[in-house]
C-alpha cells in the first residue's frame, strides 16, 4: 500500500503535531517538581504545625479525662468504676490527626516524584508516536517499528493516566489534610 504525498504529508503532519505537543509536555513536566515545591512545601509544613497542635491539644484533653475518671490516691481496681469508652474517642482523634500528619509527608514526596514518571512516560510517548509516524507515512517501512512504536504509545499512554490519577489521588490527600489542620489558604494570608 503506497501512500498519495497528500496523505503522506497528512500522517506526517499529525505526527509532527503529536511530537511537539509531547515534547511541550515533557518540558512542562520538568519543571513540575518545582512547582509542586513551591505550592506545597509552605502549605505543608503550616498544616504539619497545626496538625501537631491539635494533636498535643487532643493529648492534654485525654489526660485530664483519664484524670478525671480514675479514683484519687492508689490505684484500687475495685474502685475503678470509670466507663473508659469516651476516652477511646479523644485518642482515637489523636491517632487519626497524627496520621493525617505523616500521609501529608508521603503525599509530598510523592507529588515531587510524579515529575520524573512523567517525564519517562512522555519520552516514551514521543519515541512511539516517532516510531509510529516513520512506519505509517511510509517513511521507513519496517513492521518491528511499527509493532514498537504502538507498544510505547499505547503502554506509555496507560502509564501517563495511571500518573495522572496518582497525581489527583495525591493533590487531593493534601487538600483534605490541609482542611482537617484548619490551614487551608491561611499561608497566602500570612506570607503576603
Amino acid at each position: 500500500m503506497s501512500l498519495s504525498a497528500g496523505d503522506q504529508a497528512q500522517t506526517i503532519g499529525v505526527g509532527v503535531a503529536l511530537l511537539i505537543a509531547s515534547g511541550a509536555g515533557v518540558w512542562r513536566v520538568a519543571t513540575l517538581r518545582g512547582n509542586v515545591n513551591a505550592r506545597w512545601a509552605a502549605r505543608v509544613a503550616f498544616a504539619i504545625a497545626a496538625l501537631d497542635e491539635k494533636t498535643i491539644r487532643q493529648l492534654q484533653l485525654l489526660r485530664d479525662e483519664v484524670d478525671a475518671a480514675l479514683p484519687e490516691g492508689a490505684f484500687d481496681p475495685g474502685q475503678a468504676i470509670a466507663d473508659p469508652a469516651p476516652l477511646s474517642i479523644r485518642a482515637e482523634e489523636a491517632v487519626r490527626l497524627q496520621r493525617t500528619r505523616r500521609q501529608m509527608q508521603s503525599s509530598i514526596a510523592g507529588l515531587m516524584r510524579i515529575g520524573r514518571a512523567a517525564v519517562v512516560g512522555l519520552t516514551a510517548f514521543f519515541i512511539g508516536v516517532a516510531c509510529t509516524t516513520a512506519h505509517y507515512a511510509e517513511l521507513w517501512d519496517w513492521t518491528t517499528l511499527r509493532l514498537g512504536g504502538l507498544i510505547l504509545v499505547g503502554g506509555s499512554a496507560l502509564f501517563l493516566v495511571g500518573v495522572t490519577a496518582t497525581y489527583v489521588l495525591l493533590e487531593d490527600r493534601l487538600a483534605s489534610a490541609e482542611a482537617l489542620a484548619g490551614t487551608a489558604g491561611q499561608v497566602e494570608r500570612t506570607t503576603t
